[in-house]
């Protein structure tokens, strides 16, 4: 086993060398926040890959505490969905066969059969993790007992597969009711949340039932189109794909006092692609990379205490 871990290390050491050498300027960067972009781990430390390495499952305890402690990032992005006993557990696939041994949907299960349950990612990355499904309060317990004080963005996954649409439209807003009762009770600084959904039907929602919670309208087609509906409604932030999303876009946003969310950065290269587009806060898959992009170039002693052997 210690020389299949080797030989793993090795090959991924030297996938290092062909990578972008390329610099980039904070100063570069032209958004609402004077520049500053905030660093935000994309389910902790973004999808297991082999390069970078990274053997934890998004929204995993290992990967949001890693993101949190070790990268010092500004906050984490973690995906909620609702079980069939409408409690809230973090988990990011529409179906749980894709990460694990049960099948079906997060909503066909209730809670005692789904929290606690193993990730099952594969050779090599088994070797290196055990970690296992969690609920919402258990992150929030965590990051209350830091002296930390993040932005937790929750992207709600409303919408399950296996359910009819009537379903899902009963839940979406079931799943939204428990979610701020949670919070509630967990007396979790509302500052400190950002609340993200594809329907802004659901987003209308949160902004009537806790004006006080930030939301954010993710939007995956037909942007022009939203622009006028989302500052009508207030909504301060958006979530866009790195695809439809340039600098004109953001400006066009920005001259609206709406903030930019994007999202990837899987390799260095592209997280220069996604600070290119002037955003105000990445969900970046690569928090490493984006730290030695914008900590380094504004005080190395800040790196350097992030990451000493770098």
């Amino acid at each position: 086993m210690k020389k299949s871990n080797s030989l793993i290390l090795l090959l991924l050491s030297i996938l290092v060398f062909g990578q972008s050498c390329e610099r980039f300027y904070p100063d570069e960067v032209h958004n609402l926040n004077d520049g500053k972009v905030l660093r935000i781990g994309h389910g902790g430390l973004g999808f297991v890959s082999l390069y970078p390495f990274n053997p934890y499952p998004a929204n995993s305890f290992k990967a949001l505490k890693l993101a949190l402690e070790e990268y010092k990032a500004d906050g984490i992005e973690v995906d909620l969905q609702m079980t069939s006993d409408n409690k809230l557990v973090l988990y990011h696939d529409n179906y749980l066969d894709s990460k694990t041994h049960l099948k079906n949907c997060v909503s066909n299960y209730d809670y005692d059969e789904i929290v606690g349950t193993e990730y099952k990612l594969g050779i090599p990355y088994d070797w290196f993790q055990s970690e296992k499904i969690i609920d919402l309060e258990s992150l929030l317990t965590y990051v209350k007992a830091t002296n930390l004080s993040p932005l937790i963005h929750i992207d709600i996954r409303h919408f399950s597969h296996c359910l009819s649409a009537e379903e899902n439209e009963v839940r979406m807003y079931q799943l939204v009711d428990e979610l701020l009762e949670s919070l509630m009770r967990n007396t979790f600084p509302l500052e400190n949340v950002l609340l993200n959904s594809s329907s802004f039907e659901l987003c209308n929602y949160i902004m009537r039932k806790e004006a006080r919670v930030d939301v954010s309208f993710e939007i995956n087609t037909e942007v022009d189109n939203w622009i006028p509906k989302v500052h009508s409604a207030g909504i301060k932030y958006v979530t866009i794909k790195p695809k439809l999303l340039d600098q004109k876009l953001s400006e066009r946003w920005h001259n609206l006092g709406i903030q930019v969310i994007t999202f990837g950065g899987a390799r260095k290269k592209w997280n220069i692609e996604l600070l290119r587009t002037n955003p105000d806060i990445i969900q970046t898959d690569h928090l490493s990379s984006l730290n030695e992009l914008l900590l380094d170039a504004i005080d190395p002693n800040l790196l350097d205490a992030i990451d000493p052997n770098r």
